[in-house]
């Protein structure tokens, strides 16, 4: 038997288990890798990578926020100041309150308020009567807690930016620290009074 023949045998055996993708497929799954890569921070936002030299490269017309392991600053207006933080469970969004009474969602690969937020875009804040002192995200990232100097507690909804509840005199004093069970059926809160509700 020659190599021809016993190569076509061999071929026929597998050629049922064996599939193939076309081209397109296989570049919608590598776009869609690395979205993945870059959501997850494992790539610089705005970064282009060729496929076929295997090599990324940055775009000169994009802001980097700083990347792991670098000095970071997100820089407030003159008469502000950030008091408390928070990031989600995936890294990338960062929850800040501020003196003024402010809660603000930032994207922390690019540094800049969260514009996709329309109530971010149109500079209507969420907001607590005084000083936001505390803030915390839910475990699937969707709600922000806030505790502030005069014993509240508000529950924010990010998609939209209201408040789903409310809780007043929680702690007389200022609440110092807010966090949600894991599967958001609780909250527990601490303040100046020397309790945790």
């Amino acid at each position: 038997m020659t190599k021809e023949k016993r190569r076509e045998i061999i071929a026929s055996n597998i050629g049922h288990e064996i599939s193939s993708v076309p081209p397109s497929r296989l570049l919608t799954l590598l776009n869609q890798s690395l979205k993945w890569q870059q959501s997850h921070g494992l790539l610089p936002v705005g970064s282009k990578l060729d496929l076929f030299k295997g090599t990324v490269s940055s775009s000169n017309t994009l802001e980097s926020f700083p990347i792991k392991n670098k000095l970071s600053t997100i820089k407030f207006p003159k008469g502000h100041r950030a008091e408390c933080l928070s990031f989600s469970n995936d890294g990338h969004t960062l929850a800040t309150g501020s003196a003024d009474g402010f809660i603000e969602i930032w994207n922390y690969n690019t540094g800049k308020l969260r514009k996709d937020l329309h109530y971010q875009a149109s500079d209507e804040l969420m907001m607590m009567e005084q000083s936001v002192l505390c803030v915390c995200f839910s475990s699937d990232g969707k709600l922000v807690a806030s505790g502030s100097q005069d014993g509240q507690i508000k529950i924010w909804r990010i998609s939209d930016g209201t408040c789903s509840k409310k809780f007043t005199s929680v702690h007389p004093g200022g609440v110092l620290s807010v966090f949600f069970s894991p599967d958001k059926s609780y909250l527990a809160s601490c303040g100046f009074d020397h309790t945790i509700k």
